[in-house]
């Protein structure tokens, strides 16, 4: 799973993975509210822009460009491979 910082920063900043089963929401009082705890894999230095992500026609149908308030969406992995270049790469052109 990847990290997205929102706000200021808007950019890929790592690899997660899931820790913890599902469970009911605590603070939510619709039951189809399910919460995990995550834990770090990998940081991505350096990230991966929101701007870098829109210039690149890989992700024109990406959910994060289209319904951005999505918590949990998708990766392909043609996407994935995509977004490791572009970190690897200093987020320079090919």
């Amino acid at each position: 799973m990847l990290y997205y910082h929102t706000g200021k920063e808007r950019a890929i900043v790592g690899e997660m993975r899931v820790a913890t089963a599902p469970t009911t929401d605590p603070k939510s009082d619709d039951p189809k509210s399910v919460v995990v705890k995550v834990e770090p894999v990998q940081r991505w230095d350096p990230p991966v822009t929101l701007v870098q992500i829109k210039a690149d026609p890989v992700f024109a149908d990406w959910e994060l460009l289209r319904i951005s308030r999505l918590s949990v969406m998708p990766v392909t992995a043609k996407q994935w491979q995509r977004l490791e270049e572009i970190c690897r790469s200093g987020g320079k052109k090919d």
